[in-house]
């Protein structure tokens, strides 16, 4: 996900205009027969989101790293 936000009224405590960018990326993976146990599924993912302001006050970054285990019937 990318972008890229113009807003309008100006910030009531600054007086200023704010722009913005956004870039939100993430990866996930999948694998059968994890351990070689019939029908589980693993998975694992990554997670980055990165929010820059021209008001510093309001940027924002954030990762997520997440594991984890599924059971196909």
């Amino acid at each position: 996900m990318v972008g890229q936000f113009d807003y309008e009224d100006a910030n009531p405590v600054y007086h200023e205009e704010d722009n913005a960018t956004r870039l939100g990326l993430t990866f996930n993976i999948y694998l059968q027969d994890v351990f070689g146990f019939k029908g589980w599924v693993g998975n694992a993912g990554l997670a980055y989101f990165d929010e820059s302001h021209d008001l510093d006050f309001y940027d924002t970054k954030a990762a997520m790293f997440n594991l984890g285990v599924l059971y196909r019937f």
